[in-house]
């Protein structure tokens, strides 16, 4: 019975991992190189070459911040995270520092109804490996699609910096707004999509071969982030 259960479960995993997949760049998806999750553990996971390690996790309730109700009732305070993490590639190792706070806003009431979060999250981390350090930072609401940006301390990256987005959200024909069974990250250099993961277990990345070590490095390390962040992204 419980190999059967198991069974199930996989099945109905791989389904949302393609319905997921489909929000992927698609330029990505079919020339760049996919890694999937091998083994890992709560604390962390492997997705080929990267190994990601959460270090740290605290959850508190955030100070003189609101409260509200979430889709079953009950009253749910503001809360803030901060993560600590780790990531290791080869002979490179990362370090990252995390500080998110996700808050309700004044449409819990309706939230509640229709089971949607309308909470707003803000994100604000530093990743740092030898002489690398760069900043990233995302704001946004949980009833749409999250932007953020990626920015090297040390040194200028044409543009500016990388774009992040977290996919929850994706309009079907146009007109009807569904939501993704499971959140996808992607991080873009100008118009081309360096990385992407999706926010679920097993994990499932692509990246661009083509894309300099750094900045790959920095847009996985972001993602490894985005996964460990137990901000509600999946709803």
């Amino acid at each position: 019975m419980r190999r059967l259960l198991l069974v199930i479960v996989a099945i109905l995993a791989g389904c949302a991992h393609k319905a997921a997949a489909k929000v992927v760049d698609p330029v990505l998806l079919s020339e760049g190189t996919m890694i999937e999750r091998s083994s890992g553990s709560r604390g962390g996971f492997v997705l080929g070459d990267y190994t990601f390690e959460r270090t740290n996790l605290d959850r508190t309730p955030a100070p003189n911040a609101s409260t509200g109700l979430s889709p079953d009732g009950l009253s749910r305070p503001a809360e803030r995270l901060d993560l600590q993490l780790a990531m290791q590639v080869q002979d490179r190792r990362w370090t990252g520092a995390c500080q998110a706070l996700r808050e309700p806003t004044g449409r819990q009431d309706y939230a509640a109804v229709t089971e949607e979060f309308h909470d707003m999250v803000q994100i604000d981390c530093t990743f740092e490996s030898g002489t690398s350090s760069w900043s990233f930072t995302m704001k946004g609401s949980l009833a749409t699609n999250l932007g953020g940006t990626l920015t090297p301390k040390h040194r200028e990256v044409e543009g500016g910096g990388l774009e992040v987005e977290v996919l929850m959200w994706r309009d079907v024909w146009g007109r009807v707004r569904r939501q993704i069974p499971e959140p996808v990250a992607q991080v873009r250099l100008k118009r081309s999509t360096s990385a992407a993961m999706i926010l679920a277990r097993p994990e499932q990345a692509w990246f661009a071969p083509s894309t300099p070590q750094e900045i790959l490095d920095a847009a996985m390390v972001t993602l490894g982030a985005l996964r460990m962040l137990p901000l509600g992204f999946e709803g």
